[in-house]
C-alpha cells in the first residue's frame, strides 16, 4: 500500500491538486524506499514541472542507494 493509504495516478494536473495532500502524508508516513523516474513524461511534461514541491521533498530526506535501468532507488536518510 502506498503511505497513508493515498493512491493516485501521478499525472500533472494531479500532481498541481494533490501535492500538498501528499507532502503531509509523506511527513506522517515515509516509506523507506522511492522509486523514480526522472525521464518519465506526461503529455511533455515532466515531474520537475508539475511537482517541484514533491521532487524536493525527496531530494531534502532521501538519498540515491542505486540506479537501475535508469530509474533512481531512493532510501530514505
Amino acid at each position: 500500500l502506498p503511505p497513508g493509504n493515498f493512491f493516485f495516478f501521478p499525472l500533472p494536473w494531479l500532481f498541481s491538486q494533490l501535492a500538498d495532500r501528499q507532502l503531509k502524508i509523506l511527513a506522517a508516513s515515509p516509506p523507506d524506499y522511492i522509486i523514480f523516474n526522472p525521464e518519465s513524461r506526461v503529455d511533455g511534461i515532466t515531474i520537475f514541472t508539475s511537482a517541484p514541491k514533491l521532487v524536493q521533498y525527496m531530494r531534502d530526506h532521501y538519498q540515491i542507494e542505486a540506479t537501475v535501468s535508469g530509474l533512481l532507488y531512493y532510501h530514505r536518510i
